[in-house]
């Protein structure tokens, strides 16, 4: 009975032990990728993991404009743009703001004029065909179509 419970134990220890190996050793360390232009200017940032000798977009981006101003960022989960990511003017101000399910489906977006005011407001089916769209004059809403979901 003892060497019955002595072999569960002794198993159970080597296979947590074998997971925490493998886990140690699973070369899924974030880096960061550094974009810049001809004349040397950073112009992104993106962090990503190397997967099987293959480089695979994972974490944050941020993009810059020729005068260093911040014009994007947001994040990448699998090499897909997910969740929030936020795009910017020239002037730095806020443009649109989009979640995102990946690059082919945006499941809402804000958009803003240049003085940030919000212009128009969407919401997408989960198929990122528009459902659901609200414009905005500075006074509040001026036109609705759609179905909210």
């Amino acid at each position: 009975m003892k060497t019955k419970y002595r072999v569960i134990i002794i198993t159970t220890v080597l296979l947590i032990g074998l997971i925490a190996i493998y886990y140690f050793f699973k070369d899924e360390k974030v880096k960061v990728l550094k974009e810049y232009n001809p004349s040397g200017k950073l112009i992104g940032t993106n962090e990503y993991v190397l997967r099987n000798g293959d480089t695979i977009m994972q974490g944050k981006f941020v993009n810059y404009n020729e005068r260093g101003i911040k014009i994007s960022e947001g994040q990448f989960i699998d090499n897909e743009p997910n969740g929030i990511c936020n795009y910017y003017y020239n002037n730095g101000k806020i443009e649109a703001v989009h979640y995102r399910k990946n690059s082919k489906i945006t499941l809402e977006s804000s958009f803003f004029n240049t003085e940030g005011l919000l212009e128009k407001y969407a919401m997408y089916d989960d198929f990122g065909k528009s459902a659901f769209i609200i414009n905005f004059d500075k006074k509040g809403v001026t036109k609705y179509d759609g179905y909210p979901q």
